[in-house]
């Protein structure tokens, strides 16, 4: 999926869109500082360009389960599934408020 997206990251990274940082760095030094240095954007790039091998270990793209089996807040009133692709149509659904007893 990575190699997919290697010409993309590529670019917004040499072109500074990404990472979103638009503090300048000439005003002072910023607390969670998200931009990247000249090194690893020099890291990042040479590794795309080398074909992004996905290297040693465990993928750490692998989509763990994520299924949330228990409500921590309490069960809710209403569930609403969408599609995970696809069109969705708009709607305007209509809810009634539940009246107090």
């Amino acid at each position: 999926m990575v190699r997919g997206f290697a010409p993309m990251i590529c670019k917004v990274i040499r072109t500074k869109r990404m990472p979103p940082w638009h503090a300048g760095p000439h005003v002072g030094t910023w607390k969670g500082d998200r931009s990247l240095s000249v090194d690893q954007v020099q890291t990042l790039t040479h590794w795309i360009e080398a074909g992004a091998a996905l290297g040693e270990g465990p993928d750490p793209l692998v989509v763990a389960n994520t299924r949330v089996t228990e409500w921590p807040l309490a069960e809710p009133n209403l569930i609403v599934e969408i599609p995970a692709s696809g069109i969705v149509d708009y709607n305007f659904p209509v809810v009634k408020k539940p009246t107090r007893p």
